[in-house]
């Protein structure tokens, strides 16, 4: 088999019983021209039954994501990332396994939104999502106005988005996007229930980890 490396990681291509059982694509151009010809991304739709819907957006190499499916086995959760390498190291975890209620998904999330129905995730999950790099990178983030109203249109109600970031400021500024008559919010000093890659590197260096917890208060 192929091998890739991702950053220090060698990664072995996946065997297709992998990717044909826990990889599905979403073009961004399929989603803009044909959106009706791709699964929509619900329960029913994606793994055939009616339990709880919960989203990692961002999801990296899936750490968080396979454990959240290891301890919820009546809930499903989807990782959705765009980055082929961190989705293929995300699949090798799961060889010998027998897990049936996650799924990954390699899209661009400013479209893929788009194809989640109305109030139907239980809860999404936001963990270290990269800040832009530069001031003028702003404009094209993904986690802007829009993306928010989208998370609030597809959350049930009282469903919660849990953020959680090394960067401060960027905690504070992205906060001030829930507007308080649609979401109430508490904070996250304690993160360590939210272990990722990224969450083990800062704990190693002593970076602080920060996060809200944002709850769908209106319909």
């Amino acid at each position: 088999m192929s091998r890739v490396t991702f950053n220090r990681f060698k990664i072995t291509q996946p065997a297709q019983s992998l990717l044909d059982q826990y990889l599905r694509v979403y073009p961004a151009q399929t989603i803009h021209f044909e959106p009706r010809s791709l699964p929509a991304i619900s329960s029913p739709s994606l793994f055939k039954n009616d339990h709880p819907l919960f989203l990692d957006l961002g999801c990296g190499v899936g750490d968080y994501t396979i454990q959240f499916a290891l301890d919820h086995p009546r809930a499903n959760l989807i990782g959705i990332d765009h980055h082929y390498k961190s989705l293929h190291f995300a699949l090798n975890q799961l060889a010998g396994t027998s897990i049936q209620n996650i799924l990954f998904i390699r899209s661009d999330l400013r479209f893929l939104l788009k194809l989640i129905p109305d109030s139907s995730t239980d809860g999404v999950f936001l963990l270290f999502p990269p800040p832009p790099t530069k001031p003028n990178l702003e404009t094209g983030h993904f986690f802007n106005q829009d993306f928010v109203s989208h998370l609030h249109r597809i959350l049930k109600l009282h469903a919660e988005i849990t953020f959680i970031t090394d960067n401060l400021i960027y905690l504070e500024q992205k906060s001030l996007l829930f507007a308080p008559n649609l979401f109430t919010s508490r904070q996250i000093t304690d993160t360590s229930a939210y272990s990722t890659r990224f969450h083990k590197k800062w704990l190693k260096k002593g970076i602080t980890t920060r996060g809200n917890i944002f709850t769908k208060k209106y319909p």
